[in-house]
């Protein structure tokens, strides 16, 4: 009997200390997620610059993939590797200044010097941890928001100036 309240007590134990640390390590996996997702751009907007043609990021939210191609005369190739998601993670929307899509291919062009245009991505991961971020057209910087409502109004100001595009 003293054993069984031991282990029924260690089992308690062993529960409440994994719930303990899944948020955390949700947390840092969201983290590399977002990085992951920062670096591909950055690759995709070097590419250009460096061989001096147009890029395009094909965005699947069906397969949770970013991948990127050229145009080599009247056909897309794929260069470079592309990029899928872990396990338990998803694209689960992609926020254009113009339009939003929750499923499907989105391609995003990219000038030969590497600009394109800002756009939101809303991340999904374990936990129902969701995390938005902004990819600025321009500079290229991977920006963390709060929530829909943010990354509506950012893609809006966007649409109001005049060197926007």
């Amino acid at each position: 009997m003293e054993m069984t309240v031991v282990l029924l007590i260690l089992a308690i134990s062993a529960a409440a200390v994994t719930l303990r640390i899944q948020g955390p390590l949700h947390n840092a996996q969201m983290g590399d997620v977002v990085e992951r997702v920062a670096e591909f751009d950055l690759l995709t907007r070097t590419f250009a610059r460096e061989n001096d043609q147009p890029v395009w990021v094909c965005v699947d939210l069906n397969k949770n993939q970013l991948r990127r191609s050229r145009r080599e005369e009247d056909q897309y190739k794929e260069c470079g590797r592309a990029m899928t998601l872990p396990e338990g993670f998803s694209l689960s929307r992609l926020m254009l200044s113009q339009k939003e899509y929750d499923h499907g291919e989105i391609t995003i062009r990219y000038s030969r010097r590497g600009l394109g245009p800002s756009y939101v991505l809303r991340l999904t991961g374990p936990g129902e941890r969701e995390q938005w971020v902004l990819m600025t057209g321009v500079g290229g910087q991977l920006v963390q928001i709060e929530n829909e409502e943010e990354a509506r109004n950012i893609l809006e100001a966007t649409k109001r100036r005049p060197d926007a595009g």
